[in-house]
């Protein structure tokens, strides 16, 4: 999986179903941190939650894509 993060603050990939807490590296609108990380899929089909452990803004925590959003296995 790979993670671009444009904002000037650290962040996490974390899901408990999947068995990842990565941390994502602070970056800018003009320079944004590249992450790449494995993440194993389980065998069964589904959606699996993932979060950002690290509090940022309010609105960002609570819309899917942002700050939290799924995973799905096909």
């Amino acid at each position: 999986m790979t993670v671009r993060n444009y904002d000037e603050a650290a962040h996490t990939f974390t899901s408990t179903e999947l068995g990842t807490n990565q941390m994502i590296a602070a970056g800018s609108a003009g320079s944004p941190s590249t992450t790449t990380f494995t993440v194993t899929a389980p065998t069964k089909r589904g959606r699996y939650q993932w979060h950002c452990m690290m509090p940022c803004d309010p609105w960002a925590m609570a819309h899917d894509g942002f700050m939290t959003g799924f995973v799905t296995v096909a």
